[in-house]
């Protein structure tokens, strides 16, 4: 009888496995499109820079908070195409930009800080367009 609940409970939990990424591609666009959800605030809501993904400029205004999401496309002179994989590691993880400065609210990086693991590689910026 153990055995038999044994078996059912792994193959009903099967469904819920984690499913891995076959490249590091796959697996930063998944974080970026589900989980992390970065175009939920990085994506204007409107205007002409609404029809690019990723590039920045949604205002957000509540109580003492007043700022505009900023690029993150892999264009060199906006975006953050110059920034190496250990940078945008810290950034997501910790919320320090390259030059030592804070990435500050709204940006929830305590809540990502368990979503990408140590020595993760940012191949995802490849899939959004400058």
């Amino acid at each position: 009888m153990k055995k038999v609940f044994a078996l059912v409970t792994v193959l009903a939990a099967a469904p819920f496995a984690q499913v891995q990424a076959e490249t590091l591609l796959e697996r930063g666009t998944y974080l970026m499109k589900s989980i992390v959800a970065c175009g939920n605030c990085h994506t204007a809501k409107g205007g002409p820079m609404a029809q690019h993904e990723l590039a920045g400029g949604f205002q957000m205004k509540e109580g003492p908070i007043d700022a505009v999401t900023p690029n993150l496309t892999p264009d060199k002179e906006t975006g953050i195409g110059n920034w190496t994989d250990a940078q945008l590691m810290v950034a997501i993880r910790d919320g320090k930009r390259p030059d030592g400065t804070l990435i500050g609210p709204p940006m929830p990086y305590d809540m990502y800080r368990g979503s990408v693991r140590p020595g993760y590689k940012g191949d995802h910026r490849l899939s959004a367009k400058p």
